[in-house]
């Protein structure tokens, strides 16, 4: 890194070395970057033998662009964003295909999330609404796809956040922050977690219960009792939510935030991932 930022002579070799560990690293990171606002460098990786038959870089249009930015936008939908990681350059590419974002609008607001000094920089859901309020319907498309990790495992001090300090659950609501949970569903998450961890219905789901139901790997929303769940008093919602939306929050749960690495520390064999990646645990699988 520190040889090209010199703009010394850097070899081939060492260029694909480093390209390859950033993108098993962060393969989702490494392939969006390629996109620039300059020019979309992604459609050059050789996938297919005809594919520059359908390539007009003149104009930067046809199937082929229109391919690749349609898998990329899927591709962020699926996992998010991790606000941490949009201080380093390498993975900023993911931003501009947020769903209701672009290249431009993603070039406007990085700044806003990558400030150290500005006191309104963007530090959680609750201060993207306020820096978006000029856009509401961008930042409601997109809110729920910006993961911003809270601090799963306890502190010594716990230090609340200024755009939340007006929110009496504001510690709960940080935790939560971490998963792809839109934050008017916070509400039946914590429904979710009361009924499966087997606390009393009158307790309430504070910021320690979460981050317990999260750093315990035995703890999971059993997806075949979700019916019961709906049918049971521990469902607050007066609106019935449709199935899709129930079993999306019940994933997002089972897999938590980023940080929390649930099922990471489970010793199995690399013929025993395949279970982990089937629909019980894909959020693509709605």
């Amino acid at each position: 890194r520190r040889d090209l930022s010199q703009r010394q002579q850097v070899s081939d070799t060492i260029l694909i070395a480093a390209s390859t560990a950033r993108r098993v690293q962060n393969p989702l990171s490494e392939l969006t970057r390629l996109c620039t606002p300059e020019k979309n460098y992604l459609v050059n990786l050789p996938l297919h033998r005809f594919q520059s038959k359908f390539l007009d870089e003149s104009t930067e249009t046809g199937i082929i662009y229109e391919a690749c930015e349609l898998a990329c936008i899927k591709a962020v939908a699926i996992s998010g964003v991790d606000v941490s990681k949009l201080h380093s350059v390498h993975h900023r590419g993911a931003l501009q295909f947020l769903p209701g974002f672009g290249p431009q609008f993603a070039s406007l607001i990085i700044n806003k999330f990558t400030s150290t000094t500005d006191k309104s920089s963007i530090r959680s859901r609750t201060s993207l609404e306020k820096n978006m309020f000029f856009c509401q319907h961008i930042s409601d498309n997109s809110i729920s796809f910006f993961r911003f990790p809270g601090q799963i495992r306890k502190a010594k001090e716990t230090r609340k956040d200024d755009g939340d300090q007006h929110q009496g659950n504001a510690s709960k609501e940080k935790l939560l922050n971490g998963t792809m949970i839109d934050p008017k569903e916070y509400q039946i998450a914590c429904d979710m977690i009361k009924y499966f961890a087997k606390y009393d219905i009158d307790e309430e789901i504070d910021e320690n219960k979460i981050r317990q139901f999260f750093m315990n790997p035995h703890h999971e929303i059993q997806l075949s009792k979700l019916a019961d769940f709906m049918n049971s008093d521990y469902y607050s919602s007066r609106n019935m939510l449709c199935h899709h939306l129930i079993m999306f929050i019940a994933k997002e749960l089972n897999i938590g935030p980023f940080e929390t690495l649930r099922f990471k520390k489970k010793k199995i064999g690399s013929d025993q991932y395949k279970p982990l990646l089937s629909s019980q645990y894909d959020r693509s699988g709605m």
